[in-house]
C-alpha cells in the first residue's frame, strides 16, 4: 500500500489566467491542493491565488513559496490574511529562503542569514494569525507593537518551509507544518532529508504525526525516452543554474557538476542544459515511461514523501499531459 497521503499539482506560468484554468482543473481531477510558485520576475503568487479561490471551492491554495526579503513578513501575513478569508480558510504559505541569485544579485537586497530569516518570518506570521499584538526585535527582522487588523479565517494556519540543506530541514522539523523538498529526488538524499527534518521535530519536542513531508516532483512521461528527456533537461538546467552560486546547498553535488562547471554557470547569464547528464536528469525529474514514472515515484514515496506535488511537463498538449499523468501515475499511490 502506498504511503502517499495526498497529491498537489504546481504550475508556473507567464499567464496568469492559465495558472487560474489549471487550478480549476486540478480540482476537477481530483488533486489536493493547487500550488503557485513566486519566481521574479513572473506573475505574482498572491493575485493568482485570489483568483483561483473564486473559481475553486474545495482545493487547498499553497503558495511555493515566498521569500522573507522582498516583503516584510509583516506584509506577508497580512497578504496571507486576505487570501485565507477569500478562500474560506483554504490557503497554505509557503515560506523559503529564495535564492540568492535573485534577491541579492538581481534586486540588491542583501540575502543576509537565511535561515534565521525563515525562523523569524514563521514566528512572526504566526503570532498576527493568532491575532496577538506583535513585538519582534530579531537579528533580521523587527516589528513593534502591532497586530492583524483583519484576521485569517483560521488562528492556525499551515506553513510549509521551502527547503534544501541541512539547516533548512532542521528548521522545518522544529517549527512549520510541512515540508516542500526542492526538486532533488534521488533516494539518498530524500532519505537524509527525512532524517533531519526528523532531527529538528524532535530537537523541539515536536511531534510530526500531521507533519507534511512535501517534495516537489518535475514529470515528463512519455512512452519515447527522449522527448521525456528533452521536456525535463532545461527545467532541470534552470534549478541548477539558479543555485549555482550557493555551492553549500547539495544541488551542485548532485547534479554532478565539477568545480569548473559551477563556476561556468555562475559566470552565465542563462541555464546550460547542455552540463546536465542523463545521469543528473533523473536525481532531478521523474522522466520516461509510465512504468518507469511510476517506479520512479515509488522509491521516492517509499523514501518518506507523503505529500508529492507534482509539476507535469507539457510534451504533446497541456491538458492531456496532466490527465495522463492523473490516470497512469497518480491513480495507482491512492
Amino acid at each position: 500500500m502506498s504511503n502517499a497521503a495526498e497529491f498537489g499539482l504546481l504550475h508556473g506560468t507567464r499567464r496568469a489566467e492559465h495558472s487560474v484554468r489549471r487550478a480549476r482543473l486540478a480540482e476537477a481531477l481530483g488533486f489536493a491542493s493547487f500550488w503557485v510558485p513566486e519566481d521574479y520576475a513572473f506573475p505574482g503568487a498572491f493575485s493568482i491565488c485570489a483568483a483561483i479561490a473564486g473559481q475553486t471551492t474545495t482545493i487547498k491554495i499553497g503558495i511555493g513559496v515566498l521569500n522573507p526579503y522582498t516583503r516584510h513578513p509583516v506584509l506577508t501575513a497580512m497578504e496571507f490574511a486576505a487570501l485565507d478569508q477569500l478562500s474560506g480558510g483554504r490557503g497554505i504559505l509557503g515560506v523559503g529562503a529564495g535564492a540568492k541569485l535573485y534577491i541579492e544579485d538581481k534586486l540588491g537586497i542583501p540575502y543576509a542569514r537565511p535561515v534565521t530569516a525563515m525562523r523569524e518570518t514563521v514566528a512572526i506570521c504566526r503570532a498576527l494569525f493568532r491575532g496577538e499584538e506583535l513585538s519582534h526585535g530579531g537579528r533580521v527582522f523587527k516589528s513593534g507593537r502591532l497586530r492583524l487588523s483583519a484576521q485569517p479565517e483560521r488562528s492556525e494556519i499551515p506553513i510549509h518551509l521551502g527547503a534544501t540543506g541541512v539547516r533548512s530541514l532542521r528548521l522545518a522539523g522544529e517549527v512549520a507544518d510541512g515540508v516542500m523538498l526542492n526538486c532533488i529526488l534521488s533516494v539518498e538524499y530524500i532519505e537524509a532529508a527525512v532524517r533531519e527534518i526528523r532531527n529538528g521535530a524532535a530537537s523541539a519536542g515536536r511531534s510530526l504525526e500531521k507533519f507534511a513531508m512535501g517534495a516537489l516532483l518535475f514529470v515528463a512521461m512519455s512512452d519515447d525516452e527522449q522527448r521525456a528527456k528533452d521536456a525535463a533537461r532545461p527545467f532541470v538546467a534552470w534549478v541548477v543554474w539558479l543555485f549555482a552560486c550557493q555551492p553549500q546547498l547539495p544541488i551542485i553535488a548532485e547534479a554532478g557538476l565539477s568545480t569548473r562547471d559551477a563556476q561556468k554557470l555562475t559566470e552565465s547569464v542563462k541555464p546550460q542544459p547542455e552540463l546536465i547528464t542523463d545521469a543528473a536528469l533523473h536525481r532531478f525529474a521523474i522522466v520516461g515511461s509510465a512504468q518507469r514514472c511510476r517506479e520512479r515515484l515509488a522509491e521516492i514515496v517509499e523514501a518518506g514523501i507523503t505529500h508529492p506535488v507534482l509539476a507535469v511537463a507539457t510534451i504533446d498538449e497541456p491538458e492531456r499531459d496532466l490527465r495522463r499523468a492523473v490516470d497512469q501515475l497518480v491513480t495507482h499511490f491512492l
